[in-house]
Formats: structure tokens, sequence, C-alpha cells
């Protein structure tokens, strides 16, 4: 019956939500919201606080899933993806939510400077960390594959995939036929965003986690939520995640126009990273 309700009520939550995002107030109402739930219900913060910084498509929602399999460890999304008048003041109403000893939540450089208006996110980020806060950088090295995988999800519309049913072919992803101009703008975006990161973390202690060594294939998440839970003083657990990557092992198996990509970068930094091999 409860799940019968909340299917017939999501259309017009959806709705309210759509509505209220459209006038730039959801994320307003939503702070208020948050922040009268933890001081009705939250408890004091968790002893132990992370957050995971770095750009799209670099496996944040994987880490996130994989981390929230450990019996101690709660990881929220992007809780400053709207607007709120004290970002800060909302990261620790999340946490004094959490009911677990470590808590923690991802987060992007443009959210600070482009929803909440924060001109020194260097300033913010150590502010954070003398609160208690620690830093878990995530990138990914593969720029290829970290343009692909932003450009298909920009044409598809899907993001992850929940373990697919045998035989479920609907999310797969079809041939296409990369821009040369869209991909090269697109990397030299990437590496600006990420010298903009970096820049802002300065000198904070930081645990780095990169995609393709870190969390391609079982036995590397393995590995990197070991360290990553050691790093926390947590004990150790067995950890998994339901989502898995969207695109194909192989470049061959996704552009149909690999060869002039390949000629276009001959000579550059970039021609490695076409190679048909798997994305690890």
């Amino acid at each position: 019956m409860g799940r019968g309700h909340s299917k017939t009520l999501w259309p017009l939550r959806k709705k309210a939500i759509d509505t209220l995002r459209g006038t730039g107030l959801y994320g307003y109402a939503n702070e208020a919201t948050i922040r009268t739930k933890a001081a009705l219900t939250g408890g004091p913060l968790p002893e132990l606080r992370f957050a995971i910084y770095g750009q799209g498509r670099t496996g944040s929602r994987l880490l996130c899933d994989l981390l929230n399999s450990h019996p101690d460890i709660t990881c929220d999304l992007e809780i400053l993806a709207e607007r709120a008048s004290n970002p800060r003041s909302l990261v620790e109403a999340h946490a004094r939510l959490a009911k677990t000893r470590a808590h923690g939540f991802k987060f992007k450089y443009y959210q600070l400077t482009e929803r909440h208006g924060v001109h020194d996110v260097g300033g913010f980020l150590r502010d954070l960390h003398d609160g208690g806060w620690r830093y878990l950088y995530l990138s990914r090295e593969n720029v290829v594959r970290h343009a692909l995988s932003s450009i298909l999800r920009a044409s598809t519309g899907v993001t992850h995939r929940l373990g697919d049913k045998p035989g479920d072919r609907s999310n797969e992803y079809p041939r296409v036929t990369v821009d040369i101009d869209e991909l090269r703008t697109w990397i030299e975006q990437k590496r600006e965003r990420e010298a903009l990161e970096l820049e802002a973390l300065g000198d904070l202690p930081r645990l780095d986690v990169v995609y393709d060594r870190d969390l391609v294939g079982a036995d590397a998440q393995a590995r990197a939520t070991a360290r990553i839970v050691e790093w926390l003083g947590l004990p150790p657990a067995e950890m998994t995640a339901k989502i898995r990557p969207n695109t194909p092992k192989k470049l061959s198996d996704l552009v149909d126009n690999l060869d002039e990509l390949r000629r276009a970068f001959d000579g550059t930094d970039v021609r490695p990273y076409l190679e048909d091999t798997p994305d690890a």
C-alpha cells in the first residue's frame, strides 16, 4: 500500500520540485527542511567526516555507493548542487542526520562558485578542513574516456546502470561519431578545471583516488575501499556497489571514427588514450 501511495504521489511531488527549481527557490526550501530535521532529530557531528571532491564523470556516484555499503559509513550525494543561504551550515546539518561513525558527501568546484557565490574556494575548503573535515580527491586520468562519458551522458541521458537483467540491452550505447573539435575543447576544459580544483586544495592533506586504477573492476574497488576505510580509521568490511560503468570496454565498440581521432591527436599526449584497450 505504501509503495503504491508513493508512486501515486511522486508525479505531483516531482512537478512541485520542478516548479520550485524554476523559481530558484528549491535549494532554499530544501535547506530549511534539512536544517529543521537536524535541529529536531539530529545528533552530534559524526567523529569522522570527509568530502569527495572532483569533477563529474570521475566515478563519484560509484564511490559513494561503495562507501555506503560499509556499516559505519554514510555518504551523501551532491548536497551542494542547489543554492543554499549557508552551504557550510547545510553540510553540517546533513552530517548531524547521519547515524554512523563516518559521514561524507560529494561536491564539485563549480557548485561552490556558481550555485553559492563562493569566491574564495580555497578559503572555504580550509575552513571546512579546520572544522574536522578531510578530503578525498577523485580524478580520472584517461581524458578520452572522461570526455566520452560526459558527451554520451549529455546525448543519451543515461548516467549509471544498476545491474542489468540477463539479456537486457536497453542501456547499451549506440556507436557514435565523435566531433574532433568537441573532444579537443572538452579535454582542454577538463584540464583547466582540474588545475582550479588543485589550486583551491593547496597544501591541505588529502587522499587521492583515481578512477582508472582504483574503481574499474571488483579487485581494484576492493583495494581502494580498503585503503579509504584504513584512512578513516574504521574496521574493514566487505563492500560492494550496485551500479556499474555504462560504456563498452573497448573504444572500437563505441566510436565509429577512431582512426580519424588518432590522426587528429597524433603526436600529442592524448594519443595514447586512443588505443583500443579496455578502460582501466
